[in-house]
């Protein structure tokens, strides 16, 4: 992959177009970055993000820009560093934001959610996540419209709010088995257990597990 990636930053080289050839430039960067964040090579996936930022920058690539503070925010919330991964984030989102990219604002929010669940910031988290779903909505996305439910029905859970959990959790499945989501199915199914499983019903959260 990493090959294949450096021929594309090569052959860029002769694109005449400088906002074309930076893009492609700026985008290998990316990719790079990605496949040393899959690698588990940390460092070396910061430093090919923080790249394709410089040259993203130089060309006003505001969608690029905020593709790469994402990717930054999620390796950033991997190490502990919640500050700055939220003002990555909501850098993000400001610029996706500026060029009316819906799935990537919702992609935004469920990061915000995610992140707000996991520093105990419940009314945030179901902001972000609420805010997600009404775009994913009006995108048609079901896929996603089945993760947010999800979302949502984790953050219920983690806070201890068992019957809103549950409705989220129904919401999600019920989504999933409508349009043959399997994979939604049984992560549906999964979190049902796990919350019957914490609340006691022993019997029920075998049924769903099963």
């Amino acid at each position: 992959a990493l090959e294949a990636v450096d021929k594309a930053t090569e052959y860029s080289v002769m694109i005449e177009d400088k906002f074309q050839r930076y893009s492609i430039q700026a985008e290998s960067k990316k990719v790079k970055g990605k496949i040393f964040y899959f690698s588990n090579l940390w460092e070396k996936a910061e430093i090919a993000f923080k790249e394709a930022e410089s040259l993203y920058k130089s060309i006003d690539h505001t969608a690029g820009l905020a593709a790469v503070y994402n990717n930054i925010g999620v390796l950033k919330m991997f190490q502990g560093e919640w500050d700055t991964t939220e003002k990555l984030y909501l850098a993000s989102l400001e610029l996706e934001k500026a060029h009316y990219n819906l799935e990537g604002i919702a992609v935004c929010y469920n990061n915000l959610g995610g992140l707000a669940d996991d520093q105990g910031d419940y009314k945030k988290s179901l902001y972000y996540f609420n805010e997600a779903l009404v775009i994913q909505k009006l995108l048609s996305e079901r896929y996603n419209i089945s993760n947010c439910y999800n979302n949502i029905g984790v953050t219920y859970m983690d806070n201890g709010e068992f019957e809103k959990a549950i409705e989220a959790y129904e919401k999600s499945l019920e989504t999933a088995i409508s349009f043959g989501l399997f994979k939604n199915i049984i992560a549906s199914l999964n979190n049902l257990g796990a919350l019957y499983f914490k609340i006691g019903n022993w019997a029920k959260a075998i049924e769903y597990y099963e």
